[in-house]
C-alpha cells in the first residue's frame, strides 16, 4: 500500500458516520415546521413544533443518501416560500446539483427526487405547487449554449408533474430580462396566478435593470400580466398580505456595487395586488440599509423585512398605514434566514447566532425554544400542512 492510500485509509478511520435519520412527525397545519440547518457545507432537515421544540432533530442530512433518493444533499438547500402540498416537505438542493426531494413529513421517508437542471447548473430557487400534481420551478441561471439536451435553457419556469416526478414543459421568460438575464426568482399564488419576482441581473451581477414582477395564470401557463418596479434592482422576494389584497416586494439593490448606487436600488415596495397601485414604498436610505431576501407579513398591517446593516442584520417591522419603519431586533451579517410568516400573526425567522427561532410581530421579536440535536445554524423555515388523514 502507497503511503498516500494508508493516510486515505487511516484518515477515513477518524471520519464520524453520519447521523441516522430521526424520522418524521405527526401534526396539524402550523403545528410542524421544517427547518434547514446548515453551515453552507452540511445540511440537516428538522421538523419542530410552534414553540421551536424540535420533533425530529435529522429527518435527512447531506452525510447520506436514504433509501429513496438517488442524490445526497448539499450545503446549498432551501425550502419553497409558499408551503407545498398537505403533509410533504419539498427540498430544493440548488446551485450546482439542481435535484428537488420531496419527503413525507410523517415518517420521514424520501419519496422520490428530480433533476431540474439537465444539461446546465441552472440554479433552481423556488417551488410552488399549482395545481394537484402540478407545480412550478423557477431557475435563476441562463444557458448561454442551450440546445444540447431537454429543459436546458435556464432563465424560466419549469411545469412539474408531480404525480411522475418529471419535467412537462418551460415557461420561457428570456423576453422579460429587459437586456439581462431574467433570474426568476421567488413565487407566490393568489386567486390562480402565480406571482414570480425577476431579479433581471447580468452574468457578472454588476448590472441590472429595474425589478418585475411577471404574473402567471397556472391553467393556461401563460404570462398573463407584470408588475413594474422602477428605481429598484435586485428584486428578489415578495409575500401576500394574510387578506390576499396586497403584495410586498423586497429589493436589495446590486451587491456588485455597493454603497450609495446600492442603497438608491434598494427598498421594499407595496401593492395593492388588483389594481397594482403603489401603496408604501420604504428605500433604504430611509431605513439606514439595504434590504435582504427574507419578508412577510405577519397581520395585514405590517410587513417584517431583514435589512443588511453593516453591524448586522435589522429585522424590521414596517407599519403599512404610517409607512413607519421599525428596528426589532438585530443579529450578527447575514444571520437571520428566510423567514415563514402566515401562522397565528406572527413570522418565524431563523437566527444563527442564536440557534434557534425568533417568534416576531407588529412589536416584539421572542425566542422560541433552543434547536437541540446540531450544531449547525438555523437558515431557513417553512410550515407544514396536516397529514393527510388528520381531521
Amino acid at each position: 500500500m502507497s503511503f498516500v492510500s494508508l493516510a486515505v485509509a487511516l484518515s477515513a478511520c477518524n471520519v464520524d458516520d453520519p447521523p441516522a435519520s430521526t424520522g418524521g412527525a405527526r401534526g396539524a397545519s402550523c403545528e410542524r415546521f421544517a427547518v434547514v440547518r446548515s453551515d453552507y457545507a452540511s445540511t440537516q432537515i428538522a421538523l419542530v413544533d410552534d414553540g421551536g421544540r424540535v420533533l425530529s432533530a435529522n429527518v435527512v442530512s447531506s452525510g447520506s443518501t436514504p433509501s429513496g433518493a438517488t442524490s445526497a444533499l448539499s450545503g446549498d438547500v432551501v425550502l419553497p416560500h409558499d408551503a407545498p402540498a398537505a403533509g410533504k416537505v419539498v427540498l430544493i438542493d440548488r446551485f450546482p446539483n439542481g435535484i428537488l426531494t420531496w419527503l413525507d413529513a410523517e415518517t420521514g421517508a424520501v419519496e422520490g427526487q428530480l433533476n431540474v437542471v439537465p444539461g446546465f447548473p441552472a440554479n433552481p430557487h423556488d417551488y410552488l405547487d399549482v395545481a394537484p400534481g402540478k407545480a412550478y420551478v423557477t431557475r435563476f441561471g441562463s444557458n448561454t449554449n442551450p440546445g444540447k439536451v431537454a429543459f436546458d435553457e435556464g432563465g424560466d419556469l419549469l411545469v412539474v408533474d408531480t404525480a411522475r416526478r418529471s419535467l412537462s414543459k418551460r415557461i420561457d421568460l428570456s423576453g422579460y430580462g429587459g437586456g439581462v438575464d431574467p433570474r426568476p426568482d421567488r413565487m407566490t399564488m393568489a386567486a390562480g396566478r402565480a406571482y414570480v419576482t425577476l431579479s433581471r441581473l447580468d452574468a457578472t451581477f454588476e448590472r441590472g435593470e429595474d425589478g418585475l414582477v411577471v404574473v402567471i395564470d397556472v391553467t393556461s401557463d401563460e404570462v398573463v400580466d407584470t408588475i413594474p418596479i422602477p428605481g429598484l434592482k435586485n428584486c428578489t422576494n415578495l409575500a401576500l398580505s394574510p387578506d390576499a389584497r396586497a403584495l410586498a416586494v423586497s429589493c436589495s439593490g446590486l451587491y456588485k456595487v455597493p454603497g450609495a448606487a446600492q442603497m438608491a436600488a434598494s427598498g421594499v415596495v407595496v401593492f395593492e395586488l388588483a389594481s397594482k397601485k403603489e401603496l408604501l414604498r420604504g428605500p433604504a436610505s430611509t431605513i439606514g440599509a439595504a434590504l435582504g431576501s427574507s419578508l412577510g407579513f405577519p397581520t395585514s398591517r405590517t410587513v417584517v423585512a431583514v435589512a443588511n446593516a453593516d453591524a448586522g442584520d435589522q429585522i424590521l417591522a414596517i407599519d403599512l398605514e404610517t409607512a413607519q419603519a421599525k428596528v426589532l431586533h438585530q443579529t450578527s451579517p447575514f444571520a437571520a434566514g428566510d423567514m415563514f410568516c402566515g401562522c397565528g400573526g406572527r413570522c418565524l425567522v431563523p437566527d444563527a447566532d442564536a440557534a434557534s427561532l425568533l417568534a416576531v410581530d407588529a412589536e416584539r421579536v421572542a425566542p422560541l425554544a433552543a434547536l437541540t440535536g446540531s450544531g449547525l445554524p438555523a437558515r431557513a423555515v417553512s410550515a407544514i400542512g396536516k397529514s393527510s388523514d388528520d381531521h
